[in-house]
């Protein structure tokens, strides 16, 4: 091409050809595990829906569909109806995400969106289980005919959460139970933490090298044996109401066999806490940063 008159080099003509080479990462999206058929996934409900009609995916695109399974698989859609679509698995990749140390993370039911900052911040970090609960301070009560179609609402967050970090596994989400059943699933775990302002005998940078919880193996009670978080498997984690704990919900957290952390001289909000306090605690087991 020759140079202009006034000896501007010539602009070179838009390469069409280079953006069509350019690789576009596919489309994520979570589908129950019951979807996978021999060989193809049929998704139908509202990911389909979210699927051709917002994301206007059709024949012939590509889609990595999670099953809850921990793996990725690579899909085409080869077949669109009215009311599903089918997707042929092209390649079946392993989880590359590996986390030791699994979150359960107990939070009091809090006011307004609250509930959502806590589900998604939390599913980005790696928390692999929520249980909303009632205690004595909650504000919000959910009652038990409600409870089903808020746990699908928090249970769509949590799916978007995971689509937008680019996560395999979808957190279990449960609830709201009454304090008393969840402090019993919150014990079953190698390490059951309680952050209160109250104590401030035991600090989260302790917990790298001893935490105080665990009964003796073989033993009906007596003296806690340390365990260093480093150790730990499963971690739960109670974070309680906007307006705290009462006192005898403490008292039945220690005897149910919870240990009282502080979090320092600060006294966090609910939402804040119960996304800071899985991130040091995933960073104290080496499973972050």
């Amino acid at each position: 091409m020759c140079p202009a008159a006034d000896g501007t080099p010539p602009r070179r003509p838009f390469d069409l050809t280079a953006c069509a080479r350019v690789s576009v990462e596919p489309r994520r999206l979570v589908v129950p595990s019951s979807a996978r058929l021999d060989g193809v996934f049929r998704v139908d409900g509202e990911v389909f829906h979210h699927a051709t009609h917002v994301l206007r995916m059709r024949v012939g695109d590509r889609v990595l569909l999670l099953d809850g399974s921990g793996d990725e698989h690579e899909c085409v859609i080869s077949e669109v109806t009215a009311h599903a679509f089918l997707a042929r698995i092209v390649e079946t990749r392993p989880g590359t995400v590996s986390r030791r140390l699994r979150i359960r993370l107990c939070c009091a039911l809090l006011k307004g969106d609250h509930l959502d900052l806590v589900l998604q911040k939390g599913t980005e970090l790696g928390v692999t289980e929520f249980v909303f609960y009632h205690s004595e301070r909650t504000v919000v009560r959910v009652a038990p005919a409600d409870a089903r179609t808020r746990t699908a609402r928090w249970t769509r967050i949590v799916e978007g959460a995971v689509r937008q970090c680019r996560g395999l596994c979808v957190p279990a989400v449960s609830g709201p139970l009454e304090f008393g059943p969840m402090l019993a699933l919150a014990a079953n775990a190698d390490l059951a933490l309680i952050p209160w302002e109250g104590d401030g005998s035991m600090t989260l940078p302790r917990l790298r090298d001893v935490v105080a919880l665990q009964a003796p193996s073989g033993s009906t009670g007596g003296e806690a044996e340390p365990l260093a978080v480093t150790r730990a498997q499963v971690v739960s984690l109670v974070i309680g109401p906007e307006g705290g704990f009462a006192a005898r919900e403490i008292a039945l957290a220690r005897a149910a066999g919870l240990c009282p952390v502080t979090l320092g001289d600060r006294v966090l909000r609910a939402e804040t806490a119960g996304v800071v306090v899985p991130a040091l605690l995933l960073f104290l087991s080496s499973d972050l940063g």
